[in-house]
């Protein structure tokens, strides 16, 4: 046999294993554009600014697509830590690894 497919269900994840079930969701991991601003915090905490040195990118892209990241339930608040101004603001993802089935994402990303 040249190649099988595996069916969603006679896969297995670990507990720690987000399966996405949304076509925006997918895209978003999956695309290189808005892919790049997730993975700083795959199974890990960060916060928006080390990601935005990280990726040498200013504060309000990375902000934007936290806020989109929260919508799509892809990462989650860990803690806020006090300081003059504003609290600095940490997330991080919701599972440690995630997988996004090829139904819904994007041939161009394959």
């Amino acid at each position: 046999m040249v190649g099988s497919l595996v069916k969603m269900e006679d896969r297995n994840f670990s507990r720690d294993t987000l399966v996405l079930e949304s076509a925006e969701a997918a895209t978003f991991v999956t695309l290189p554009a808005s892919g790049r601003y997730f993975t700083p915090f795959l199974a890990r905490e960060r916060a928006p600014a080390e990601v935005a040195r990280e990726l040498s990118v200013d504060i309000g892209s990375v902000t934007y697509r936290v806020k989109q990241m929260l919508r799509l339930g892809l990462i989650r608040p860990t803690r806020k830590v006090a300081r003059r101004g504003r609290p600095i603001q940490y997330y991080r993802s919701v599972a440690d690894s995630v997988f996004a089935p090829m139904e819904l994402t994007p041939v161009s990303t394959v």
